[in-house]
């Protein structure tokens, strides 16, 4: 009983903090788009509500959050390989082995979702086709697992320090969130190459 408590509390908190940056994040990409109508990408108007949106997005937070929650608690628990002791250089240098090993487990998801056999877990997601800050999170859960299950897979293979793949999964929420809001901020030539700030085109 007191091992699903202490679960529980890890997954609070990072369901907290994931619906925190959500709102946090999408009101002030808000703000900033309406100040700079002349960065949106297409001319139509979004075709779904913020509304739907956003209840969708509860729903899939709460399959990441469970996902982030298991690499940490078993890590936590010592149940993971032990992970490299967090210092100057580790932090960053494990956020980005991080970023790029996610980046890699996403693409072949990714693919894997466009297959015959899984594109009805996916087609949600595309189903809007014009997108706002608030469409990033929303879909179904099979694709979300697909996304976001490294999460609570790779600290039994790779010795990351918690707090790298905190960062790690912030970055990849707000990043995705800024990608999804039909709005362009970064469209210069560092974009094209490869770079942590890819431009939203």
């Amino acid at each position: 009983m007191q091992l699903i408590a202490e679960f529980a509390l890890f997954w609070i908190v990072a369901y907290v903090a994931g619906v925190t940056i959500m709102f946090a994040v999408g009101l002030v990409m808000t703000q900033i788009n309406k100040r700079h109508p002349e960065r949106k990408i297409q001319k139509r108007e979004p075709t779904h509500s913020a509304r739907k949106d956003i209840l969708s997005s509860l729903k899939q937070i709460a399959v990441t959050a469970t996902c982030l929650s298991v690499g940490l608690f078993a890590q936590w628990k010592g149940w993971t390989i032990a992970p490299v002791e967090l210092s100057w250089w580790s932090f960053p240098v494990f956020f980005v082995i991080s970023v790029v090993l996610h980046d890699a487990w996403f693409y072949v998801g990714h693919r894997l979702l466009h297959t015959k056999a899984l594109y009805r877990f996916h087609k949600p997601h595309h189903m809007t086709i014009t997108p706002t800050v608030w469409s990033n999170d929303a879909g179904s859960s099979v694709d979300t697992l697909f996304a976001h299950s490294y999460y609570a897979l790779v600290l039994f293979v790779i010795p990351i320090p918690a707090l790298s793949l905190i960062a790690h999964r912030l970055f990849d929420q707000v990043s995705a969130i800024i990608g999804h809001s039909g709005y362009e901020y970064f469209a210069n030539s560092t974009s094209r190459a490869p770079w942590p700030m890819i431009c939203v085109t």
